[in-house]
């Protein structure tokens, strides 16, 4: 299971062990970090696949990207734009982040 201490966390993201807690066995790495006048958290999934979640800092509304991974590192990646799942999505709530994450996951 992943360790999902994310310290230095804004106060306004989720609460990571609520929303990726039950997809847990299914990443394999996450990168939190400030960027763009925002925050964003780069999820990669054991399928290759992974999720972009990006929030400014005066919005509300979570930004989800798709994405399909190229190499080894967290940010080999590109837009997966041809899967089942809307390549860009946004969120409102935890649960909405975890569907997401839970669709992209069983990408095959």
């Amino acid at each position: 299971m992943q360790d999902f201490d994310l310290s230095g966390r804004p106060p306004f993201w989720p609460d990571p062990v609520e929303v990726f807690g039950p997809i847990a066995d299914c990443i394999t790495s996450k990168d939190v970090r400030s960027i763009m006048g925002g925050h964003q958290a780069i999820i990669r999934f054991r399928n290759g696949y992974g999720v972009k979640v990006f929030r400014y800092l005066d919005s509300k509304i979570f930004e989800l990207i798709v994405l399909r991974f190229r190499g080894p590192a967290i940010n080999d990646y590109e837009l997966a734009g041809d899967t089942s799942v809307s390549d860009l999505t946004l969120a409102f709530t935890n649960e909405d982040i975890l569907g997401l994450c839970k669709e992209v996951s069983v990408l095959g």
